[in-house]
């Protein structure tokens, strides 16, 4: 599946290895050191609009499934 889709900057393709959500920036920061590894909160660096519908969509999911 390849998602596709159009914002301010024009058209956009996105392949399915992970690229629609890191593009909307719902990935966890990183922050490493030696062995360490810390994941912390969604990055927010990429579309917002793309970002508040996914989340919206999740929510209502979750409002729909007890």
């Amino acid at each position: 599946m390849v998602a596709v889709g159009y914002d301010e900057n024009g058209v956009y393709i996105l392949d399915p290895s992970g690229a629609l959500i890191a593009y909307a920036g719902l990935i966890p920061s990183v922050h490493q050191s030696g062995q360490t590894q810390y994941q912390g909160h969604i990055t927010k660096q990429g579309n917002k609009y793309i970002r508040w519908s996914m989340v919206e969509a999740a929510h209502r999911v979750i409002r729909k499934d007890p």
